[in-house]
């Protein structure tokens, strides 16, 4: 897919507007900027194991129970 000027364009005007009006005043742009909804981080969101859990639950393909002789030694 070959970008053309349509796709594109946009970059363009959003930063013209950027630099050329909000820096300038941002006074008429503040309460549409307090409407945008933004959102948490989301490794805030994620309830993480606790570090020895963590540690019990890690398997490799070294450490994996039973899977001896099955990722490396066996041939194609």
């Amino acid at each position: 897919m070959v970008k053309t000027k349509y796709f594109t364009e946009y970059v363009t005007e959003l930063t013209d507007i950027l630099f050329n009006e909000v820096i300038l005043d941002p006074a008429p742009f503040v309460a549409d900027m307090k409407t945008v909804a933004v959102p948490g981080f989301l490794c805030s969101q994620y309830e993480r194991p606790g570090k020895s859990d963590a540690i019990a639950s890690h398997v490799s393909r070294f450490s994996c129970p039973g899977c001896e002789g099955t990722a490396l030694t066996t041939p194609i």
